[in-house]
């Protein structure tokens, strides 16, 4: 993302309207522009008039951007749906898309050796990039992907299934990402002899595989509404396309993640160790970046939209009444077992259905070739934008790219005088970026660190979410090792075949201590009242949608709950509370209804590679409900209290956490 933003910048001309509180773009100016948008033919790639509307809509981009990172109110994809300008988006990125494939391959190198021609062509290849994230950010919006049209859904999902193509294609994504690490191990000499036209192909590449990153995700958000889009949108992905077979082999190349040589190898980390010969390096918010050793099981953000991507479509009623399952099909779809795992399920748990759905695929009996179109009907509706802008010979595409050259990409004065004329509108598109990049730093920093649980104990805090959203502490307490119980050792492997893993040792946790007996100085009323709670409840129970906390040492990790839970709303619609016999009544209904409950539930909190442990907390039913235990908010009671659990710890984190109890 922030590399496409920066390559917005470069074109960005910022009108005279200015920038809003804290915005690019206040709300009228950027309607007024998304009005004005057009459809071009891929004739005027370059000229005047689209160059305009190229600026135009990176700044839309970086707004609509600046909107979805702060929350605050999406103007400019609420502008684009009222205006139905999703459709000229989508027209927009096709021709583009055929410029780049059919134009500017007739580009000689001696052309683009000129400085200007090289920016410009440039700025043309990176508003693919532009226009995709913009479309990106729209569709994640049910509405806007209502609002955009059966012809623009169609040929969106047929520019996504070409980006599929693309990253599994060995001379592909996976190319460009090689030549990339080439690019950054290369040294200064070598970086200087390179010749214009060279390094363009080499950002042109880049470029390419950040569009394909953002049109998985676009795919992905197209999946999620797979039940809203037209029939024909599904039966595109499902038949035609065959999305599913293009995804699961995204999971074995998964070509966002590459290994290139440390240039600081052998060299003396400030830990006293020696870096190692290889780095490995994810492509992550438009851009490279390296990944620490302990982070290697935690998924991608491309990880995570293969994964779901592919599980809507695998788990989904009607796409499974739609699609066959051959014998091609289920041995592709059997190479997605090897993939499951307790790690995956942490960050994903939705994929534990696809896990039941691959296993009852294969139970299933592949039907007969001829079985599967016999009696069928086909009626398709097929896109049409794409084949109309391509509709031209050779020959005109060789004409055309020479008319471009000597006109729209021309090095000449009036157009080094245009370019000169932008650089201020490029300078103050910069400082807005920067500030977006610092305010995007400062909120992913981490707040400060809670004080280290005692030696030999983990510390658990819960949190209640009260009416205003926020999160109240409700209970703390502390668990200790149990050193009269064995240990076990686990060991996890990484799922993408690297060879990389962790281990541990698993250790037992004794229940908390019980809290003191009520104040004998307190009156009868209060001691009596306490009495009664600790009937229904040794503990303190969890709130049913609370949050946990739990501390080993200096590490800390949290999970949100999800508790059965027993009763009613406590309050009338007037929000007068109830009479003592209603709520008595209430209590023995709840108290009748926890028989039906799970005697224990299980909650783990933490990811062993990423935290350095993971604690799994048994949360034992109550005796029965009681009222002191009852969300006011939804009347529900909280049943459920900590009765022991156990510790996995990481062989690296254990000598610096653990101490006898």
């Amino acid at each position: 993302m922030d590399q496409i933003l920066a390559g917005a910048g470069l074109g960005g001309s910022l009108g005279a309207g200015g920038s809003g509180d804290g915005g690019l773009l206040v709300a009228p100016e950027a309607e007024r522009m998304i009005a004005s948008l057009r459809a071009f033919p891929v004739e005027d790639v370059g000229s005047p008039e689209w160059t305009r509307q190229r600026e135009c809509l990176e700044r839309l981009n970086v707004q609509a951007h600046h909107n979805a990172v702060t929350h605050s109110d999406e103007f400019v994809k609420e502008f684009l749906v009222s205006h139905d300008k999703l459709g000229v988006l989508v027209h927009e990125l096709l021709v583009v898309e055929a410029w780049r494939d059919r134009v500017f391959p007739h580009f000689g190198p001696d052309a683009m050796d000129s400085s200007l021609t090289n920016t410009q062509v440039y700025l043309a290849h990176f508003h693919e990039a532009t226009l995709c994230n913009l479309l990106e950010i729209a569709f994640f919006h049910q509405d806007a992907c209502e609002a955009a049209g059966d012809d623009a859904l169609l040929e969106l999902t047929d520019y996504c299934a070409r980006k599929l193509v693309y990253l599994n294609a060995p001379a592909g994504a996976e190319a460009d990402a090689r030549a990339s690490a080439e690019y950054v191990d290369r040294d200064a000499k070598t970086l200087l002899e390179q010749k214009p036209h060279e390094e363009f192909l080499e950002k042109a590449a880049e470029i390419r595989f950040g569009a394909a990153c953002c049109a998985l995700t676009v795919l992905r958000y197209l999946t999620d509404r797979i039940d809203e889009v037209p029939l024909c949108v599904t039966a595109r992905l499902l038949d035609t396309h065959d999305a599913q077979m293009l995804l699961v082999p995204l999971l074995e190349r998964r070509p966002w993640a590459r290994r290139r040589k440390n240039p600081k190898a052998g060299a003396q980390t400030p830990a006293g160790a020696r870096a190692a010969a290889y780095v490995s390096e994810v492509f992550e918010g438009g851009r490279w970046m390296e990944r620490r050793r302990e982070d290697r099981l935690q998924l991608t953000k491309c990880d995570g939209q293969v994964w779901l991507a592919l599980n809507n479509l695998t788990v989904d009623r009607k796409c499974r009444a739609k699609y066959r399952y051959d014998d091609h099909r289920k041995g592709t779809m059997e190479r997605v077992k090897r993939h499951f795992n307790e790690v995956l399920f942490d960050q994903i748990p939705p994929l534990r259905d696809l896990q039941r759905v691959v296993d009852e695929i294969l139970l299933s009996v592949a039907p007969a070739s001829h079985e599967v179109t016999q009696g069928r009907l086909i009626l398709e509706q097929v896109p049409e934008t794409r084949e109309r802008i391509l509709r031209r010979s050779d020959a005109e595409w060789v004409a055309l790219a020479k008319t471009q050259l000597e006109t729209h990409f021309a090095d000449t004065p009036e157009a080094r005088r245009h370019a000169m004329g932008r650089m201020e509108d490029m300078s103050a598109m910069f400082e807005f970026m920067m500030e977006m990049e610092d305010r995007e730093r400062n909120a992913s920093r981490p707040p400060p660190e809670d004080p280290p649980a005692p030696p030999g104990a983990v510390r658990v805090d819960v949190s209640r979410e009260a009416e205003d959203g926020e999160w109240y502490p409700w209970h703390a307490y502390e668990m200790r090792i149990d050193s009269a119980a064995p240990t076990k050792r686990v060991e996890l492997a990484s799922p993408d075949g690297s060879g990389f893993g962790v281990a541990g040792e698993r250790v037992k946790l004794r229940a908390p201590e019980p809290p003191p007996p009520p104040d004998s100085n307190r009156n009868a009323r209060a001691a009596e009242a306490t009495r009664r709670a600790r009937e229904a409840s040794a503990g303190t129970p969890a709130p049913h949608n609370g949050k946990i906390i739990a501390t080993f040492g200096k590490s800390r990790a949290e999970a949100l709950l999800d508790l059965p839970a027993p009763g009613k709303l406590k309050a009338d619609v007037g929000g007068a509370t109830m009479a003592p016999e209603d709520e008595a009544r209430e209590t023995a209904e709840a108290n009748d209804a926890m028989a039906e409950l799970p005697s224990a539930m299980w909650v783990t909190v933490g990811l062993l590679a990423r935290d350095g442990f993971a604690l799994q907390v048994k949360l034992k039913r109550c005796a029965k409900a009681h009222e002191a235990y009852r969300c006011q908010r939804t009347g529900l009671f909280w049943v459920y209290e900590p009765a022991g659990g156990f510790l996995t710890v990481l062989d690296a984190e254990k000598k610096k956490n653990t101490a006898p109890s």
